[in-house]
Order: C-alpha cells, then sequence, then structure tokens
C-alpha cells in the first residue's frame, strides 16, 4: 500500500486505520502487561526465596520420620501433576490445529452452497455484483474482494472466536487446578505446624486467569488482530482469460467470468484460512499453552522437587542454622509484602484504566 492510497479516502485507508488502532491499542497493552511481568518476577522470586525459608525452619517441627511420609505422598503427587500437564498440554495443542481446519472447512462448504455463494457476492450495503459496469479486470478484483471481505467478517464472528476461546478457557483452568495443588504441597512444608494454614482462592494473583494471561502476553511478540480489518488475507490474482469469453453475450460474460473467479478463489480458501488462523490464533494459542504448563506449572512443581530434595539432604545443616536462617527470613519478609503491595496497586490501576484489558 502507497501512502497516495492511504491517503485517499477507499477500503485501502479504511483497512490501514483499523491496522493503525489496533496496532496502538496493542501496544499500549503489551507494555502495561510487560511492567506487570517484571513485578511478578520480583515478587515469584521473594515468595520462593520466603517458602524454601520457611520450609527450612519448619524441620525443627517435625520429626524424621514424619518428613519422609511427606516426602514419599508428594513424590506421588508430584509424578501425578507432571503427567497431567504434558497430556492436557498435547490434547490442547491437537484440538487447536483440529479447530482451524474445522474452521476452515465450514467456511468452504457453506461458500460453496448457493446461499453462501449470493451471500459471498453481494454482501449488504453493495451494489450487486452483476449490476457493476462491465469491466472483466474490474470483476475479478471485485470478487476477489468481496470472498476477502466475507471470509475476514467471517474469521471474527462470534462463534468462531468462541472455539478458541474456549481452548484458553480450558487451559486456565488446568493453571488453576494445578496451582492449587501446588499450593497445597507447598504449604505442607511451609506451614505443617501452624494452626492457621493459608489458603489459596480463584482470585489470587498467582492463580488467577488474568495472571496467566497477562504472563504469557508480556513475553509473546506482539500480535495484532490484523484479520478483522483483512489486513494479511491475501488472494492471488488470475490473469483474465478474454478469448474465452468474448464471443459470449454481455451477461453470460458476465456470469461466467464471476464464476469462474470465484471457484478459484475457493479452491485456494481453507489453505488461506488456515493459514491466517495459524497466525492469528494458533501460534498464540500453542504459546499460551506451552507458558501455561512447561514454564509455569513444571517449572513450579521442579522447583518443589528440589525443595523437598534439599530439605532431605540437608535436614541436619538446615536445623543446625535455624537461627541464621530466621534472621533472614525477617528480612525477606517486609520486602515482600512491599513488592506485593506495589504489583496490587498496578494491576489495580492498569485495569481501571484499560476495561477488558485482559
Amino acid at each position: 500500500m502507497s501512502l497516495k492510497e492511504i491517503n485517499k479516502q477507499n477500503d485501502y485507508s479504511t483497512q490501514y486505520d483499523k491496522f493503525l488502532t489496533a496496532l496502538k491499542s496493542n501496544a499500549k497493552k503489551a507494555e502495561n502487561i510487560r511492567v506487570l511481568h517484571h513485578l511478578r518476577f520480583l515478587k515469584d522470586l521473594l515468595s520462593n526465596i520466603s517458602k524454601g525459608l520457611n520450609a527450612r525452619l519448619e524441620l525443627r517441627q517435625r520429626s524424621e520420620e514424619d518428613q519422609q511420609g511427606l516426602v514419599e505422598v508428594h513424590q506421588k503427587r508430584i509424578q501425578m501433576l507432571t503427567d497431567e500437564c504434558l497430556r492436557v498440554k498435547e490434547r490442547l495443542r491437537k484440538k487447536t490445529k483440529k479447530t482451524i481446519e474445522d474452521t476452515a472447512q465450514a467456511c468452504y462448504n457453506y461458500m460453496l452452497t448457493t446461499e453462501g455463494k449470493e451471500k459471498v457476492l453481494n454482501p449488504q450495503g453493495r451494489k450487486p455484483i452483476a449490476k457493476i459496469d462491465w469491466q472483466p479486470n474490474v470483476y475479478t478484483e471485485k470478487v476477489q474482494e468481496r470472498v476477502r471481505m466475507y471470509v475476514s467478517e467471517y474469521l471474527q464472528s462470534k462463534d468462531v472466536l468462541q472455539k478458541f476461546r474456549k481452548i484458553k478457557e480450558e487451559t486456565s483452568s488446568l493453571y488453576q487446578k494445578v496451582s492449587f495443588d501446588i499450593f497445597d504441597m507447598e504449604t505442607d512444608w511451609t506451614e505443617s505446624r501452624t494452626n492457621k494454614r493459608s489458603t489459596l482462592s480463584k482470585d489470587d494473583s498467582e492463580i488467577s486467569t488474568a495472571s496467566v494471561v497477562g504472563i504469557v502476553l508480556a513475553t509473546s511478540p506482539l500480535w495484532l488482530p490484523l484479520i478483522a480489518s483483512g489486513v494479511g488475507l491475501t488472494i492471488v490474482a488470475s490473469p483474465i482469460l478474454f478469448p474465452v469469453i468474448k464471443f459470449l453475450g454481455r451477461d453470460k460474460r458476465k456470469n461466467k467470468l464471476i464464476d469462474e473467479e470465484y471457484s478459484r478463489c475457493l479452491s485456494s480458501i481453507q489453505e488461506i484460512i488456515c493459514k491466517e488462523l495459524e497466525s492469528n490464533q494458533g501460534n498464540i494459542i500453542y504459546k499460551f499453552v506451552d507458558k501455561a504448563t512447561d514454564e509455569l506449572l513444571i517449572g513450579r512443581i521442579q522447583s518443589l522437587q528440589k525443595m523437598i530434595n534439599q530439605l532431605t539432604k540437608s535436614r541436619g545443616e538446615i536445623i543446625s542454622n535455624v537461627d541464621a536462617l530466621t534472621a533472614l527470613a525477617k528480612k525477606i519478609n517486609p520486602i515482600e509484602i512491599s513488592t506485593t503491595e506495589l504489583l496490587d496497586f498496578f494491576t489495580h490501576e492498569v485495569k481501571a484504566a484499560e476495561t477488558g484489558m485482559y
């Protein structure tokens, strides 16, 4: 698209305006998400240090026999959770791919029908294609333009977007469920003898859907819903075979050219849709699923396993250094509290300023 085309009030300038609006909006959201990500990283780092210190301090109150019993129980749960993460990850990736293929097939099937063809070529508010002044090159361009417009609208429809939204929700549900289990095991080590154990709600910042979505997007390449304006949806132009149609009557020539160009567009429409969905939905969801399972959940599971191993291997040494550990815990605690308060404040401010950010 040239600058001259952008300055004109036409379809190209409208698409460019939509692109620019999406770019500005997503750039601002990405900036806020990255700040949240850095604050959350600091909070998680301090939280992990606190958990490790508290677990070591709790060893004084736990017999070696009780400790070994808890280790055996947790080893089984850790293996079960790891297997579940890997199993669900594979299922969600396959589901995403199949959803993309099924969406492309459904669109193609509808466009193949008489009703679908009529809706695509004669959209509401546009001049019927058969009534456009006869110019062969204009007709092929109009067919391609209307096919692009329909496909773009279809891929941004509520039904299509809901299919991919459900996959994200399934990922968030797994994240919440496994996070509860990990938190419960961590608490077994850090608060085993206290009368009041900590609890974790679904709104807690550690496991909320907003949290996992924000963390994933903060470390993802900036992505835009460009398909909403048709940007990127490309249908290769076809040569116009004048000798084939020049001997037909005007109306027959129109219909023949429309039918041939429409059929040509249909021949590649499934591949085009799959490519667009892979780019605008699939790649984002794959990263979302991988981040939630491999890095966030399995990463936490591995940290818990490492802590258990250290407590088992160095029990005597840890107990003998309890005074030094207590002093360190007192220094870490206020820093962790301040960081958590800052994260909560900034999260609230971002949500208030950008409703619907997540």
